[in-house]
């Protein structure tokens, strides 16, 4: 049902990209994240950028390479977000919100009102929807442009056969995955891969190693889009931390990418200003795509 609201996003957002001959493609692919996070959580549609800005916090927060001044900006603005997605909640809770009944923050208020979770918790669950929705999403957008920026043979094949798009989807979230590890804390003794682990210890998963694992994958560094299993990979966690936005992100990239394949004959990585990642041990985030049109 969200399709066709997605889609008319995504022909809003590249349109001026697409006039303008390419350019910084990362601005365009973070629109839409933020529009649909917004439209779940049932906020302000013209709140969008400030959307946009609050989903690359969460990232920036764990990324290992944050200055003291750089943390106090970011609980700065996270107490920013805080408040606004507050005041939201509350108006959803007493019943003045502008929120669609079928959104998350009314979902969340019903919740609250009917005593099954506390306030604090309903306003962390809408804070983490900014990260987990925003920033994820944006960067599998991003890692997909870029790849088909480097293979433009490929990009051509996608745009005649369309169907291949969603596998083309998977094997970005493969090799591409946009959190590339959790942490996770022993709570019992146990063994994992011939390591002794005693409660207390921590781990760092590396869900970027296990989706190139040779034991799992042939070939696991190249692209396929032929591969047997094409969601057999850790991008989205598993079990009871399985992504619940799994479907949300893959729909929002297949559009994205069909109106980018749609909209252009060809295009390539500008040969002058190389692509910029985050530097952060956490997130692979591409920061500046420049693209050149054909």
């Amino acid at each position: 049902s969200l399709e066709p609201r997605i889609r008319a996003w995504a022909r809003e957002a590249l349109a001026p990209w697409l006039a303008a001959g390419g350019g910084d493609f990362v601005p365009v692919g973070e629109r839409v994240p933020a529009k649909a996070v917004g439209h779940v959580l049932g906020l302000p549609e013209g709140d969008v950028e400030r959307h946009r800005a609050w989903a690359m916090m969460g990232g920036e927060i764990l990324a290992g390479d944050v200055n003291p001044a750089g943390l106090a900006e970011m609980a700065s603005e996270t107490a920013r977000m805080a408040e606004y997605l507050g005041q939201h909640l509350q108006a959803a809770i007493v019943g003045e919100g502008g929120a669609s009944e079928s959104s998350l923050l009314q979902l969340l208020a019903g919740g609250v009102n009917g005593g099954q979770i506390t306030r604090s918790e309903a306003a962390g669950i809408a804070i983490i929807m900014f990260g987990a929705g925003g920033e994820s999403t944006s960067s599998l957008i991003g890692s997909a442009v870029r790849l088909l920026a480097e293979n433009p043979d490929l990009a051509q094949r996608l745009r005649t056969e369309t169907g291949l798009i969603p596998r083309f989807v998977e094997e970005v979230l493969r090799l591409e995955p946009p959190f590339k590890f959790h942490y996770r804390v022993i709570r019992r003794e146990c063994e994992l891969g011939g390591y002794a682990l005693q409660p207390g210890d921590r781990l760092m998963l590396l869900w970027a190693a296990a989706n190139r694992d040779p034991a799992v994958f042939s070939r696991p560094n190249a692209l396929q889009l032929d591969r047997k299993h094409p969601k057999h990979h850790m991008s989205f966690g598993r079990g009871a931390h399985f992504c619940v936005g799994e479907q949300l992100a893959r729909l929002e990239t297949r559009v994205m990418l069909e109106e980018v394949l749609a909209g252009t004959t060809g295009f390539v990585l500008d040969s002058k200003r190389p692509p910029v990642y985050a530097r952060s041990i956490f997130v692979r985030r591409l920061e500046k795509l420049p693209i050149v049109l054909a």
